[in-house]
């Protein structure tokens, strides 16, 4: 957790207990000359997914655009019978992501189930991973915990395709 404060300067103090004698701290001066706002990074990016159907593309998924109805033409849709369904955005390069948001297809919420969030960093490592065996009604936000990562990926096995109304990730700017 940290402390947010305005703009200006800053003092506080820090207490160190304990049986070590060796280190002791008394004073902090902190002067915040910027504040952070909280930016969505998947506007810039450039989204992929495992296939198409139903006209609904993986771009569909960073408009900005939460709305989960299907026919109001804002919700991605892979194919039903890929056997790994997955959704991706590249982010340029590497960056610190504190959430990623989750927007559900309204009315057939239980098919985004069994799914797995992938943060993958521009080696390609897998830096952070979540499975969740719900689904997000209408929509889940995780704690990426500042995870450095270009890429963000959403993936399932189950029988339906994936279908994505909006992905948020969130960090300071």
């Amino acid at each position: 957790e940290g402390i947010l404060l305005d703009a200006g300067a800053h003092s506080m103090k820090v207490r160190f207990s304990g049986t070590s004698s060796a280190f002791e701290l008394n004073n902090i001066s902190v002067e915040v000359v910027a504040i952070s706002e909280i930016a969505n990074l998947a506007l810039s990016g450039v989204a992929t997914q495992s296939s198409t159907d139903y006209n609904g593309p993986p771009e569909l998924a960073i408009d900005g655009n939460t709305d989960g109805n299907f026919g109001n033409g804002s919700v991605t849709h892979t194919a039903h019978n890929d056997p790994v369904k997955w959704w991706q955005v590249d982010l340029g390069s590497d960056k610190v992501v504190q959430s990623i948001s989750i927007y559900n297809r309204t009315g057939y919420e239980n098919r985004l189930n069994e799914y797995t969030v992938e943060l993958i960093n521009a080696n390609e490592d897998t830096v952070f991973s979540v499975y969740d065996p719900d689904y997000p009604n209408p929509s889940v936000t995780i704690d990426a915990q500042g995870t450095v990562g270009r890429y963000v990926r959403i993936w399932k096995t189950s029988i339906h395709g994936l279908t994505l109304a909006e992905v948020l990730f969130e960090s300071f700017r």
